[in-house]
């Protein structure tokens, strides 16, 4: 599986606003997607547009609207590879190992934020899901834990274990977002009796 070139996405992203990252993008499409890969490409294009303006409070422009086209056409494709693949190949777009570990940690964090806000949007509510006893499986605790990663930075990650500790997050989330995929793109919206999950990293405890 090839991912798309960060830097150049994180260009194009710059281009429409300098406060958001590329990461955080890719978990908002990749939550959006979350129940399945069917999302019109014009909702996915009017989500993200708003919520690139609503952070800095202005429109796009022409030319700003070409890229947000070729942003989303690179994000949802990638967001579809995580319901194809049935062997958890898929990670998500993050900053490469050589950008360090602070921005690394910046990264998987805006991503979960992202991924939050998406599933919000997926499941109806502007704020995430609004009832959470009725969503299956472990769905409702890894999102839980996946909101609690959100707010982690580089000096909770400490030491010799520092990047140890940041592979052993990335692969919970990585697992987190597989089984939410999962779970909810098989969901009819019946309550389910939740199933035991992974324990989440002790940093999260």
């Amino acid at each position: 599986m090839s991912l798309p070139d960060y830097e150049e996405l994180q260009e194009i992203v710059d281009s429409l606003n300098g406060e958001v990252n590329v990461a955080e993008l890719d978990g908002l499409v990749a939550g959006m997607l979350v129940r399945g890969p069917s999302v019109p490409v014009k909702q996915l294009m009017l989500t993200l547009k708003e919520y690139l303006e609503d952070s800095e409070a202005k429109q796009l422009d022409t030319l700003q609207q070409g890229y947000l086209v070729q942003l989303v056409a690179s994000l949802a494709e990638h967001a579809q590879e995580l319901h194809a693949l049935d062997d958890m190949e898929w990670v998500p777009l993050l900053p490469d190992e050589d950008q360090g570990l602070e921005l690394q940690v910046q990264g998987l964090a805006s991503w979960c934020a992202g991924f939050i806000h998406g599933c919000g949007v997926a499941l109806g509510g502007e704020d995430g899901p609004m009832r959470d006893d009725d969503l299956p499986g472990s769905t409702h605790e890894m999102l839980a834990d996946l909101a609690e990663i959100s707010r982690v930075d580089a000096e909770q990650l400490v030491g010799n274990d520092a990047e140890n500790d940041y592979t052993e997050i990335l692969e919970y989330v990585r697992t987190a977002a597989f089984t939410c995929a999962l779970e909810l793109s098989r969901w009819n919206g019946e309550a389910t009796e939740a199933q035991p999950m992974a324990p989440a990293p002790d940093l999260l405890q």
